[in-house]
């Protein structure tokens, strides 16, 4: 069965090209670049061009098998045409997001109603989570595109019989498995599966997975590379990208990320802030599992991502994004709750919390025992000024306004999504990113006049080799070498030169 696509609103769609504009382009110039993910991706991406090695990612003269290679080409396009601002490497991942944000809402308006639509792209561009993943310059956000696209047309190819969405739903699995790897065919095909167990289905289960057409596409986007990268690596990419960066990731706790079986409980709601009261409103909709096959769907997409990752022993907070689409779905059905304003009132949280954290930064520097988190903190709190406490205070009151005076819970929605989305790329991304990262650009862009070579040595902040445009590799120093480091790592009282110190960052002279 084909369902119409619904044609929105003129009004609705300079909505829509409102809401992308302030969710991911508005201010994307303006944060430096986050350590460690996002100066990892760019500068592995520049020494991509420096390099002109399109096969094989380094990062400081040192192979980097996290990821495939898509997102590090698109990076690599989008700042060797037009230049390596801030703004440049991010494009990509904003362009993902708008058209993931897009993907639902053309699912949504021919099965759930052009107000569930408009509701359910709105949760998904406002959330916290995904904000942030949109406006990084990192893989997630294309990867969350490949799986989003890849699912609802197995929806499509399993429920509606649209075999051209069946054939579609291989090649975003092909792009998928070339931006992440395995796990862009894992969660589609676990999706499906499950669903087929609910609705008792394995005929559709038959059709959908052994569909030779739609593997040979999903194979031919994703292996040449692959193939290219065991010829240049041999073992190494086998050990280091399937083995260490896939298997490992799972079964053993990578880079301190570990956490409980639990861990993903209070995510979802974080990530999906201010909406998250949206996310426990939809859960009765579970007794409609083997019933109604849109949110048995949901479910079985949901609760797969929300359980293989609970027992992962590597667990972050996006991981939960390869699920959330169908939240986005399920909570939509929900729009029109009769105390909406209430459902309303998780997006004080975020500025409750910015009002008291320069109340609760001196507690903290007076309870470390990190000198770097103690020096950065005290620094950051210089840094804060007036205008960002009139901003605050501006878009605090503007959101009870919005509140108070909306006529419907999708007025209601938008005007606080809008409002949601300038506290963070406005003010909170802002703030944190120069607490964090303006020390790191400023010994970087002042490291560029100096002609020695410079090693960064016990610290792995990657954007320094990002905003210095020069490769800096990693190992121990010799007596009277350059390094780039941060307080803690070294003894002052033996250092002799000190070129740059700031925010717990250091660029000195070795002893």
């Amino acid at each position: 069965m084909n369902l119409p696509e619904v044609t929105s609103r003129p009004s609705f769609v300079v909505g829509i090209a409102i809401f992308l504009a302030v969710g991911f382009f508005l201010n994307l110039w303006g944060p430096a670049l986050f350590d460690l993910d996002e100066g990892a991706f760019s500068a592995a991406t520049l020494e991509m061009l420096l390099r002109q090695d399109f096969i094989t990612t380094y990062l400081n003269g040192v192979q980097r098998f996290d990821k495939p290679i898509l997102i590090y080409w698109l990076q690599a396009l989008s700042t060797g045409v037009f230049g390596t601002d801030e703004f440049f490497y991010r494009l990509p991942s904003a362009v993902a997001a708008s058209f993931w944000a897009i993907a639902i809402y053309r699912f949504a308006q021919p099965r759930l109603g052009e107000d569930s639509a408009r509701a359910a792209f709105i949760f998904m561009v406002s959330s916290v989570g995904v904000t942030v993943i949109g406006r990084a310059a990192t893989a997630d956000a294309l990867l969350n595109l490949w799986i989003t696209l890849a699912c609802l047309d197995g929806y499509r190819a399993v429920v509606e019989n649209d075999d051209r969405a069946k054939t579609r739903a291989y090649l975003w699995i092909g792009l998928g498995l070339l931006t992440k790897g395995p796990v862009a065919a894992v969660v589609p095909l676990a999706t499906l599966s499950l669903y087929a167990l609910a609705m008792r289905d394995s005929r559709s289960l038959m059709q959908v997975a052994i569909h030779p057409l739609g593997w040979l596409i999903a194979l031919a986007v994703a292996m040449p590379w692959y193939i290219a990268e065991y010829l240049d690596q041999g073992q190494l990419f086998i050990d280091g990208f399937f083995l260490t960066h896939n298997l490992g990731r799972f079964s053993d706790t990578m880079e301190g990320h570990g956490g409980s079986v639990f861990y993903y409980v209070p995510g979802a709601l974080l990530i999906t802030l201010p909406f998250c009261a949206w996310v426990i409103r939809s859960l009765p909709s579970i007794r409609e599992i083997g019933k109604e096959p849109l949110i048995s769907w949901c479910w079985c997409w949901f609760g797969f991502v929300f359980v293989f990752f609970s027992f992962s022993s590597t667990q972050l907070p996006h991981y939960l994004l390869y699920g959330t689409t169908p939240l986005f779905l399920m909570m939509s059905r929900y729009l029109d709750i009769r105390a909406w304003r209430w459902v309303l009132l998780p997006v004080f949280i975020l500025p409750l919390i910015c009002l008291l954290f320069p109340f609760l930064v001196p507690s903290i520097v007076a309870n470390t025992s990190d000198p770097y988190m103690s020096e950065l903190l005290a620094d950051g709190l210089t840094r804060l000024g007036n205008v960002d406490a009139v901003i605050l205070a501006v878009l605090t009151a503007l959101m009870i306004a919005a509140v108070v005076t909306a006529k419907s819970a999708l007025e209601g929605v938008f005007r606080v999504g809008v409002l949601h989305l300038l506290l963070v790329g406005v003010l909170i991304v802002p703030v944190v990113a120069d607490f964090q990262q303006s020390p790191v650009k400023e010994a970087a862009i002042l490291s560029r006049e100096i002609e020695e070579p410079i090693l960064m040595w016990r610290t792995d902040m990657p954007s320094f080799t990002t905003y210095r445009g020069v490769i800096t590799p990693k190992r121990e120093p010799r007596s009277g070498e350059l390094v780039f480091t941060r307080q803690g790592r070294v003894e002052m009282a033996e250092v002799e030169e000190v070129l740059y110190q700031n925010g717990g960052i250091l660029l000195l002279r070795y002893p």
